[in-house]
């Protein structure tokens, strides 16, 4: 992911690639590309962590528990 500010549009900050840079969702003080989620890489790999250490905690409770 490039966010590196490569031009301004109507206050937009873009890429080389003209994607929109806007700061992480989390407040992290990152940029992201990712406009769907707001997330930058880092929070991104960090919440999808937490949900995959979820799903596991809970296969595994109920594996014991069947």
């Amino acid at each position: 992911m490039d966010v590196n500010v490569f031009s301004y549009h109507h206050g937009a900050a873009f890429n080389r690639w003209h994607e929109r840079i806007i700061d992480c969702a989390t407040g992290c003080g990152r940029k992201t590309t990712m406009t769907g989620t707001g997330l930058c890489d880092q929070c991104w790999e960090g919440q999808r962590r937490a949900q995959l250490a979820e799903q596991l905690r809970h296969s595994e409770r109920d594996r014991f528990t069947s």
